[in-house]
């Protein structure tokens, strides 16, 4: 680490492995980047969430989100492809109800061709470690989701779990002021 602990590098020796690093906002991030030849990814550390959570942590929160990803094109049949994929990306807003249920609304452009507004309804599960899941529907399509919780709540890290499909993003809080 250099002399004001913002920047450095972290050898993970059992993995082989090496990470630049800096860290954010007197800790509360860490972004990193492989340092090691022929490894190629990077990342983003933030803090989690007080240590208990429960659905009352998300409920009556919206957050809004901005993703992209690719679906397997037998997925999306008669789609423009990118070898054996269809690219997407979507821009939308999901409501954690305080009944357990999520609503929403999703615009979505699906190798190219945009559908706006798709409705997105389920419902979610937060346990105690501040991970949880949702099952929803997006437009009648299966688009479950594992997550966590960081800090406060304000951001949620999700990962789908419907297989053919590689999504992952961030949910970031909606403030509004009245």
């Amino acid at each position: 680490m250099n002399a004001d602990c913002t920047t450095g590098t972290l050898a993970i020796p059992a993995d082989g492995l090496t990470l630049s690093i800096v860290i954010l906002g007197g800790g509360q991030g860490i972004i990193f980047t492989s340092a090691t030849a022929r490894r190629v990814f990077s990342g983003t550390l933030r803090l989690m969430a007080s240590p208990t959570c429960s659905a009352s942590t998300l409920g009556g929160n919206s957050y809004a989100f901005a993703t992209r990803g690719l679906v397997v094109a037998t997925v999306a049949v008669g789609f423009p492809r990118i070898g054996g994929f269809v690219p997407f990306s979507n821009a939308g807003q999901i409501s954690f109800n305080s009944d357990g249920s999520v609503s929403g609304v999703d615009n979505v452009n699906l190798g190219g061709v945009f559908s706006p507004g798709q409705p997105i309804a389920g419902t979610y599960s937060v346990n105690s470690d501040c991970t949880g899941t949702t099952t929803m529907t997006i437009a009648g399509v299966d688009r479950s989701w594992n997550f966590v919780i960081l800090q406060d709540a304000d951001q949620i890290i999700f990962i789908t779990t419907k297989s053919g499909v590689l999504w992952s993003g961030t949910l970031t809080k909606e403030f509004r002021t009245l």
